[in-house]
């Protein structure tokens, strides 16, 4: 499963700095039929665009509400890439994965710079299957029964409360629940 249309500088996706660049490089040569990488021109001066949908770990706990951004409303542009071709862009400019409709795997990597004066999270130094791991367990413990018997947070408090635990890389059941009442007590105080 991967992420659809979106921006990096999400907050929804973990990264504390607030501006950074990504630089996507093609690994292989990727024609229309192995898809590549979209980006939406201009979509970086429109700041942060309303995304929809939660940030799933795993296939298992995609629930149909997938993140992302509506595709439909933006243009896309795209190119063929040859390998070694880098396409470099802002936190704020949205962007997706084409569908590979080809028998072969696309193969592309992409590095996030950032100041040095900027926060960096634990996720800007870790490997991918780590970040990955550790997300898992924070969505097992927001689908388990225990959190929902516990506090019977609504979907809209269990994302923030995913977010926080991703920025704050906790995968315990008793931080789940302490967010949740930290996130209702902020909301009823408004």
């Amino acid at each position: 499963q991967g992420i659809g249309a979106h921006q990096d500088g999400d907050p929804k996706l973990g990264y504390r700095a607030t501006r950074f660049y990504t630089c996507w490089i093609s690994l292989m040569q990727i024609d229309a039929t192995v898809g590549g990488l979209a980006i939406a021109p201009k979509s970086h001066a429109m700041g942060l665009l309303q995304s929809t949908g939660t940030v799933a770990s795993s296939a298992k706990l995609e629930r149909g509400d997938a993140y992302g951004l509506d595709a439909s409303k933006l243009a896309w542009a795209t190119s063929e890439y040859a390998p070694g071709g880098a396409v470099i862009f802002s936190n704020l400019m949205a962007h997706r994965g084409l569908t590979n409709r080809s028998d072969r795997i696309r193969l592309s990597s992409d590095f996030r710079y950032q100041p040095a004066s900027e926060t960096a999270s634990w996720l800007a130094h870790t490997p991918g299957p780590d970040v990955r791991r550790t997300g898992q367990q924070i969505d097992e413990i927001l689908a388990g029964r225990a959190l929902y018997v516990t506090t019977r947070a609504t979907a809209d408090v269990l994302a923030e409360v995913r977010r926080r635990m991703l920025e704050e890389r906790s995968t315990t059941l008793a931080r789940a629940q302490e967010l949740v009442r930290q996130i209702e007590a902020q909301e009823s105080g408004k």
